[in-house]
Parts: structure tokens; C-alpha cells; sequence
């Protein structure tokens, strides 16, 4: 008899599958990849470089969301001084806004867009001497209903010498 209810619970087990433990129920962003590049011209400096964004939805979320791109900075790596205030990204591959369905990631590599602009010497000499600088903004997830905040790993600006 015990064997019998021992088979009949494994069987029940096995028919339900694996169970997916993903906890994303709302939008996770992550980040990858930080760049930025500083080059001096004769009349400028030009910024350029990016990052990549993943934008994360588990099998366990209500429904799709929505994703906008927020206001982005260039800050410190400490974040408390802001060195580039309303950073122009251009997504390569998508349109915001994205929508993302449960289970699933989508991926959009995010470059700074200031097209023919250059940035004054100040600006540039702030980021050279940063050291390590990070990307910082938010997006908005229209599942959760309000803003996430998005920071990158730190990196080193190359062309500062």
C-alpha cells in the first residue's frame, strides 16, 4: 500500500514538470558592457561610447509591460556629482517604448546620440578627471506602475590623456 502511494505521489510530481522559480514578476533591468570614449577635436570634445541593457520579465508576471527609456546621466562613480546632465541615448535595435512578455529578456544596446555636437572642454576635463564614471536613469515599467532606477558598472573614460 505504501508502495502504491509512493508511485502515485512521484507520478504526480513528475506530470507537474519542473516548477520555474524565476521571481521576476515585474520588469528586473541589468546592465552590461559600459564604454565611453573622450576625444578632443579642433573646436570640441566629442563623447561617445554606451551600454547595454537587458530588460527582464519572468513566466510568473501578470501580463506584458510596457518599458520607456527615462532621462539619463553621466555621474561619478559615487554617484553624487553629475557630469553629464540629460545624456542622448540612441537604443540600436528597438523602439522605445519596448514590450516585454513573460518570460522572455529583451536586449538593446544603448549608444550616446549627440549627433554633430560636441561637448565644451569642461565637460570633458570633469569626466577625464572622474576616473571611473557610471551610466545612472531609470526606465518605466508600466506593470509595477512607476519608475526603476538603472546604474552601470563603473568604468574608466579611455582617450583622457
Amino acid at each position: 500500500m505504501r508502495f502504491l502511494l509512493f508511485v502515485s505521489l512521484v507520478c504526480a510530481v513528475v506530470s507537474l514538470g519542473c516548477i520555474n522559480t524565476d521571481a521576476a514578476i515585474f520588469v528586473d533591468p541589468s546592465t552590461d558592457n559600459p564604454a565611453l570614449q573622450v576625444q578632443s577635436a579642433a573646436l570640441g570634445t566629442s563623447v561617445s561610447g554606451g551600454f547595454s541593457l537587458s530588460l527582464h520579465l519572468g513566466a510568473r508576471a501578470a501580463d506584458s509591460s510596457d518599458v520607456a527609456l527615462q532621462s539619463f546621466t553621466l555621474v561619478t562613480e559615487d554617484e553624487k556629482t553629475v557630469l553629464v546632465e540629460s545624456l542622448p541615448l540612441a537604443a540600436s535595435g528597438a523602439t522605445f517604448p519596448v514590450t516585454v512578455e513573460p518570460d522572455t529578456t529583451v536586449d538593446i544596446d544603448l549608444t550616446i546620440d549627440f549627433g554633430e555636437d560636441l561637448v565644451e572642454q569642461a565637460v570633458a576635463d570633469a569626466i577625464c578627471n572622474a576616473g571611473s564614471v557610471r551610466f545612472k536613469g531609470a526606465i518605466t515599467d508600466s506593470l509595477r506602475g512607476t519608475t526603476v532606477p538603472v546604474v552601470t558598472d563603473a568604468v574608466v573614460p579611455t582617450g583622457c590623456d
